[in-house]
C-alpha cells in the first residue's frame, strides 16, 4: 500500500489559488493516481469547473496510513483552516508516532 499527502490547487479565475490538503492510501502508483480529494468544497468545485482547473501536488510520502494522517494533521492547522483560500473544513485528529516520511 502507498500512502501520501497531497495539495490540490484550483486554477480557475473565480477561485484561483484556493487549495485543499489531504492524505491518501492506495495500491496504485501515487504519481499516476487520479484521486482528487473527498472534501466537500473541493469536490463541489471540481464538479462545477471540471478537473482541468485543478492541479495535484504530492507533498510527501509515508510508510503507513498513520504517518500520512500525522503529516496531514501537522499541515492542516487552525491557521490554515482560517485562511480564506483553504478549502479544508476541519482540523485532522491526532495519531500516535511519526516513524519516517519523505517530504518533497
Amino acid at each position: 500500500m502507498n500512502h501520501y499527502v497531497y495539495k490540490i490547487t484550483c486554477t480557475h479565475p473565480d477561485h484561483f489559488s484556493e487549495y485543499y490538503i489531504g492524505k491518501r492510501s492506495c495500491s496504485c502508483d501515487i504519481y499516476s493516481d487520479k484521486y482528487m480529494g473527498s472534501g466537500t468544497r473541493i469536490t463541489r468545485l471540481i464538479k462545477k469547473y471540471g478537473i482541468d482547473f485543478f492541479h495535484k501536488e504530492i507533498l510527501c510520502t509515508a510508510h503507513s496510513q498513520e504517518e500520512a494522517y500525522l503529516v496531514e494533521k501537522t499541515l492542516v492547522t487552525e491557521d490554515i483552516i482560517n485562511d480564506s483560500l483553504c478549502l479544508n473544513l476541519t482540523i485532522k485528529f491526532t495519531v500516535k508516532t511519526l516513524k519516517s516520511v519523505v517530504i518533497f
